[in-house]
Parts: C-alpha cells; structure tokens; sequence
C-alpha cells in the first residue's frame, strides 16, 4: 500500500483549492448552462471516459426524464423530477465507478448541485421553467453543454500542469477521447473495466 507524504498531500490540497477558486470565480461570469458544464468538469460528473456519449451522459438522464414528463406545467411533477433525477443520476455513478470508487456522501451532493444547477438555472432561469420550451433546444443545449464541458476540462488540465496551455489540453482530451473509441469504452464502462482494457492495450 502506498501513502502520500507531506509534501504529496500538500500538493494536492493546493490542487484542489486552485480548482475550487477558479470555478467560484467563474460561476459569477457563466450563463447557467455554462455554468453547469463547468461544475460538471471540476466535480467529475460524467462516465468513465472523455467520450462524447461520457460526458453528456449526466445531462442525458436529466432530459431524458424531461421527455417522459407527462404534466410538465405542474410544479409537483418537477419537483418529483428534480428528486428522481438526482438519484438516477447517482446510481450511474455508483455503476461505472465498480467496487473499487465507491462513490459516497460528497458525490451524492455534488451530483445533488449539479441537478439543482439544470432546474434552478438551465430550466428556471433561461426557459422560466417551461419544459416544453427547453425541449424544443434540446439538440442546441447538448452541443453547448459539450463544447463547455470540455472547456472546462481543458482549463482543469492547464491549471493542473497537465497541459502547457488550451490548445495542448484540448489536444490531450482528443486524444483520449480516441483511445477510448479504440478500445471500445462507453458512458456505461466502469472504472475498473476501463482500468483493465486499458491494460490489456500496452
């Protein structure tokens, strides 16, 4: 079993700290949609890849349920999709993470955020809480949310020292977005399935 030294953990806090600040910071300036992606991004919330498919995945849920609304003007139907997609999306957190990345309470709150982000600003706020509307954009909000998604990766590995700057970090993502297209990785592949393939591709 390996453990992080003082120095290691240190790093990492300071990591983490950068990260928070800079979403903060952003979130005062980003449309909800926007902001959303980039909450998206520096919390994780995706499949387990860089796929397109993976990182639209937590979206999909959401407005996957939006489609099978059957009162989308009454308040209590979207109070029970608000709840329901929370969990929903959760539990494909839960499944691509495996036994291994069992994910807990402070996944459980961000995902929480993260749908209370789409209801009280993407539906709330830009569509004044009209399902129906937000659906008829709904082929426009999914290329917006993926093009700052991956913004929002971009910055994260710049930030991170992963990547000189955005044009090197978009080329890193591309490239991993493409290897997992190689190997067959889907918004459904575990952590542990894609640990393994990866492996067996060396």
């Amino acid at each position: 079993m390996h453990y992080l030294n003082s120095h290691s953990t240190l790093h990492l806090s300071k990591e983490r700290t950068r990260d928070n600040h800079m979403q903060e910071s952003q979130s005062h300036q980003e449309i909800p949609l926007q902001q959303l992606a980039a909450y998206a991004a520096y919390n994780s919330i995706k499949g387990s890849s860089f796929k397109r498919n993976a990182l639209l995945k937590p979206l999909d849920i959401i407005l996957d349920e939006l489609n099978k609304c059957l009162h989308p003007d009454d308040p209590r139907e979207v109070e029970t999709l608000r709840a329901g997609t929370k969990e929903l999306v959760f539990h494909h957190m839960e499944l691509i993470a495996g036994g291994k990345y069992t994910p807990g309470r402070t996944k459980q709150s961000k995902v929480n955020h993260f749908v209370d982000l789409f209801f009280d600003g993407v539906l709330g706020q830009t569509h004044h809480g009209k399902i129906n509307a937000l659906l008829t954009r709904e082929k426009l909000l999914r290329a917006a949310y993926l093009f700052w998604v991956r913004e929002a990766w971009a910055e994260i590995y710049v930030a991170r020292g992963q990547a000189q700057d955005l044009s090197q970090a978009t080329d890193a993502l591309q490239q991993l977005e493409e290897e997992a297209e190689d190997v067959g990785l889907d918004e459904n592949t575990t952590r542990e399935e894609a640990e393994q393939i990866q492996e067996e591709q060396k």
